[in-house]
């Protein structure tokens, strides 16, 4: 009770303007919104009502008006959600949301009530099949009539104005199949066949089966069938009327019974089917070449899919989980077995492949069947029949045909490409490490000086007689300090040169970049160039191969140390963009011109060939970022501002 006293009480709330921060975009965005949802709120029922207002017939009203008034309702739960901006009528708000609810709930039970109803609401095409009827009865009604006033009074002129409309052909016959009226579309089907006798109609012109046959002797035709109380339905039979061209007729007839239940004669309908009869002739010739022409296509498609290397194959997800449908003949090339030798289903084709990539390539599978990836790109190792292992790669694509998963691609074998890759990348890894093997001997030479100097201390030490255990303890220590970066120089190296692996894993990419910096460390030195690390808030953390990626960085240092002036800087920028890593190397040298940049990333392209330049560093960096599914390009920097190269990764995020 005292909800509905204080009904128009808005003293408990404030303005919803007064509630929270809003700004006036905020706000005013809420306003205009729920007034133009009022607006068409309002609308729609007026239309329905309208609607229902004006017709002479409705099915279910009552349901109309319960949707008006759950629309009505819904639109001034809008207008007052605006008016609380001002004015805070909750309570109200509260009533119309629960009378809201009520039409709801009642529209709801109306359908269900309804719906069964409405199901068993006749269609179209049901209604017009009655009518169909109906309108054949009332022609054998009217059949009937013409007779009896044939018989009665014989008035021509009343059975011509019966038929006159009428735009099929209609023969009404007595017993004896003797013509009692034909009506105008009758005379235009049969011309001079009308003033014929069917019993003279073989003699004459004729019915026939078909364009060679002979002509159908009297009892077979569906008028003197009728006359017999055999009734025809669709009979098509070809008429050569005597004037224009054959005709194709399709023909009803049944026989006409009086009150008594008595045959008194027959009527025939008669239609004229010729265009649709060359429409199928037309269509049977088009299908006959569409297959000819198929079967042509289907020779040609099995020519063209038996020369190239690559298999293309089709699958789909059905109840016996996913199953492969169709193989082209390049199979054999991949794996040494024809289509029709290849269990088609999905486990015998995950258990081809290589035990290291067997787990990462089920899940990707996985994915694909179930909708969460619709296209892909992968490269893994499949078993060919003499035991061999084969690197493939497969491009495919998913989609869901009649809510069922269809994929199909192709895969290449590409083994010889990625021998050539590995051997490019060990031919630029032997070029850097050649660049590195210079540094080593001076990066080793300091700490190898530190601890001569160190050992010549301890001998002294040793003659003065001073050799306590804690200036042995430090000269030691000092000593096995140096011997340590010593090994960390060695060890450095080493990694970069022997590790050829290309398996991925997790890993980020700030130790990878550090590492690389120590390594090239020894060619900054010579021209005083600082190198330095710039990394964001974020950790970049990466599916990668740390080889792979810290071969990248080397390439991308030792270019922008050779391109930088003396006691100039360079800078490695490491930053997240959302699902992305993003490096960049910059120098301060004069730049690259159009001509090298659009030729940068070519094999063997090098501006540095006089100072030992190989042309790689740049391509194979291309390839092994392309790899891992990223992208490298050379900003846009002009003369004397230095270049930018820059890369990125897909990123890992928690």
């Amino acid at each position: 009770m005292e909800f509905l006293f204080k009904l128009f009480d808005t003293s408990d709330f404030p303005q919803r303007w007064n509630c929270g921060t809003w700004t006036d975009f905020h706000g005013w965005l809420h306003i205009v919104s729920d007034l133009a949802v009022f607006g068409s709120y309002m609308a729609i029922p007026a239309v329905i009502i309208f609607f229902v207002l004006r017709k002479d017939e409705v099915q279910f009203p009552k349901l109309f008006w319960l949707f008006c008034a759950f629309i009505f309702t819904c639109g001034f739960v809008h207008l007052i959600e605006a008016a609380i901006f001002w004015t805070p009528i909750y309570r109200i708000s509260a009533v119309v949301k629960f009378l809201t609810a009520i039409f709801s709930w009642a529209t709801v039970v109306a359908l269900v009530q309804v719906a069964p109803k409405a199901i068993l609401l006749p269609t179209l095409n049901s209604l017009n099949a009655k009518l169909s009827e109906q309108n054949r009865n009332l022609e054998i009604a009217q059949a009937e009539l013409a007779h009896a006033l044939a018989e009665s009074d014989r008035s021509k002129s009343l059975l011509d104005a019966t038929f006159k409309s009428a735009s099929s052909g209609i023969v009404i016959s007595d017993l004896e199949a003797n013509y009692v009226l034909i009506n105008p579309a009758g005379r235009k089907l049969m011309a001079n066949i009308c003033d014929v006798p069917p019993a003279d109609w073989n003699e004459t012109i004729g019915l026939f089966e078909n364009e060679e046959g002979p002509a159908l002797p009297e009892r077979v035709l569906p008028l003197f069938k009728a006359c017999h109380g055999e009734a025809s339905d669709g009979v098509e039979l070809l008429m050569r009327n005597g004037v224009d061209a054959p005709i194709w007729v399709t023909t009803n007839a049944t026989q006409i019974l009086n009150k008594k239940n008595e045959p008194i004669g027959a009527v025939a309908v008669f239609d004229d089917i010729t265009d649709q009869k060359k429409s199928e002739a037309g269509l049977r010739d088009l299908q006959q070449q569409t297959a000819s022409k198929l079967v042509a296509s289907n020779r040609q498609l099995d020519e063209v899919l038996n020369t190239i290397p690559q298999a293309i194959w089709r699958g789909s997800l059905g109840e016996n989980g996913f199953t492969f449908s169709y193989f082209s003949p390049g199979i054999e090339k991949i794996i040494g077995l024809e289509p029709d030798e290849l269990t088609r289903d999905i486990e015998t084709w995950v258990n081809r492949i290589h035990d290291q990539d067997r787990d990462s390539i089920k899940k990707t599978i996985e994915k694909v069947v179930s909708g969460e990836l619709d296209e892909l790109e992968i490269e893994y190792r499949v078993q060919h029949v003499d035991e061999s292992y084969r690197w493939i790669r497969n491009r495919l694509q998913a989609q869901t045909i009649d809510e069922k998963r269809v994929v199909q691609g192709i895969m290449a074998d590409i083994t010889k490409e990625r021998d050539n890759n590995l051997a490019l990348i060990r031919a630029e890894r032997l070029a850097s490490i050649g660049t590195l093997a210079a540094g080593i001997a001076h990066e080793i030479n300091n700490p190898l000086g530190a601890m001569m100097l160190t050992t010549d201390r301890g001998k002294s030490q040793i003659d003065l007689g001073d050799f306590s255990k804690e200036k042995v303890g430090e000269t030691f220590d000092e000593i096995m300090k140096q011997i340590e970066r010593c090994s960390k120089i060695v060890s450095g190296v080493l990694k970069f040169a022997s590790n050829e692996s290309t398996e991925r894993n997790a890993g980020s990419l700030l130790p990878i970049a550090s590492d690389s910096k120590n390594l090239i460390l020894f060619k900054a030195k010579r021209k005083n160039v600082t190198i330095e690390i710039d990394n964001g808030e974020v950790e970049p953390i990466a599916n990668i191969n740390e080889t792979e990626i810290g071969q990248v960085f080397v390439n991308l240092l030792a270019n922008a140390i050779d391109a930088s002036p003396v006691d100039a800087k360079v800078k490695l920028a490491i930053r997240t963009e959302d699902r992305r890593v993003v490096c960049s190397v910059i120098d301060h040298g004069k730049g690259m011109d159009s001509k090298t940049k659009q030729l940068a990333f070519d094999p063997f392209y090098t501006s540095k060939r006089n100072y030992g330049g190989t042309g790689l560093g740049l391509s194979l960096s291309h390839t092994i970022i392309t790899k891992h599914g990223g992208e490298i390009w050379i900003d846009d920097t002009t003369n004397e501002k230095g270049t930018t190269i820059s890369f990125w990764l897909p990123r890992i995020v928690d």
